[in-house]
């Protein structure tokens, strides 16, 4: 689970750029509505792997 989050996460951070189409008088309101959401899902993505890494035991 924890490899899929980080796959996510590389992906997302990837491919974003292509994501976004630069027209001067759209910029503003998508991409910030892009990113806003964009940040909103990494967060939420890093909140989950800090659970799931804190929940590792360690096998000795």
């Amino acid at each position: 689970m924890i490899n899929k989050r980080i796959k996510t996460l590389k992906s997302a951070i990837e491919n974003e750029p292509s994501y976004i189409k630069i027209v001067p008088e759209k910029i503003e309101m998508e991409t910030m509505e892009y990113f806003k959401f964009a940040f909103q899902y990494a967060i939420f993505e890093l909140e989950q792997l800090k659970k799931e890494i804190k929940n590792l035991k360690v096998i000795e």
